[in-house]
């Protein structure tokens, strides 16, 4: 016996769902129901025009933007960073990319999908427009940098427009310390006690890195240890390692004046 209840909810069930759905011809003819691929490309791309980021990149071409399309991108005056010419990239089955560059630019605010788009297009990008979820990971993978496995490009050679500052955008705060750390230890290799000597050769040799922390906060504590290192030199005629200073602590806890020898009354 047919349960009248279950029966009722079926029926009410597949009328709504027929409000949802409409008859769709199959490739053999046949009528199917579903959702509208239509619609649902409307949707998407409705979804698309709302998406709002402050950061978008894309892809320019150079065999189809205009000449002139670098200028055309310092013209929109927003912050903009181009990579450099990406010409020995491969797909996954080793056939070559077509060269090409990508262009990421940086609004004060959220902009819609739609204004990135124009934007682009008037210079000559392609490729649909991305969101950035990182703005320091793109910019990062602009000369490939965590991408060992890619070919690799020369940040010499990224462009910055309209104060973009490309080497800010891919450090992190814990960079600084890593620089502070390599040049102390180049100071102790060298034996070099002169801040100018120090800031010399950072500045010729080291600029993307040891120059920016010396700049950024990072002189102060060079300056100090650069004194430290000279006294050093000049009082003890040798630059202590920590195995010397472990030394020294081990025997001060054991009571015993490490300059010395000499058994201290406290202990």
């Amino acid at each position: 016996m047919i349960d009248k209840k279950k029966s009722s909810a079926s029926q009410k069930a597949q009328q709504s769902n027929s409000k949802n759905t409409k008859n769709i011809i199959d490739e053999d003819g046949t009528k199917i129901k579903g959702n509208d691929p239509k619609k649902e490309s409307q949707k998407d791309e409705k979804q698309k025009q709302d998406a709002k980021s402050r950061e978008w990149w894309c892809v320019v071409y150079p065999d189809s933007a205009p000449d002139n399309w670098r200028e055309l991108v310092q013209e929109t005056f927003l912050e903009a960073y181009i990579s450099p010419f990406h010409n020995k990239d491969v797909n996954p089955d080793g056939i070559p990319k077509k060269p090409h560059y990508h262009v990421v630019l940086a609004w004060s605010g959220p902009t819609t999908y739609s204004n990135a788009k124009t934007i682009m297009e008037s210079f000559g990008g392609v490729i649909q427009p991305k969101v950035i979820g990182s703005l320091r990971g793109v910019c990062r993978y602009l000369c490939h940098l965590d991408n060992p496995e890619k070919a690799q490009y020369n940040p010499e050679d990224v462009i910055c427009y309209n104060g973009a500052d490309w080497q800010t955008a891919i450090n992190l705060k814990s960079d600084k310390y890593i620089s502070i750390n390599e040049m102390q230890e180049f100071c102790n290799k060298y034996k070099i006690t002169s801040f100018l000597i120090l800031n010399t050769y950072a500045r010729a040799h080291r600029h993307a890195d040891w120059f920016r922390t010396l700049c950024d906060n990072g002189s102060y504590v060079m300056r100090e240890y650069c004194k430290s290192l000279e006294w050093e030199l000049n009082n003890n005629g040798y630059i202590p390692t920590i195995e010397d200073i472990d030394k020294m602590i081990a025997d001060i806890d054991m009571g015993v004046d490490p300059s010395t020898g000499e058994v201290l009354e406290d202990k």
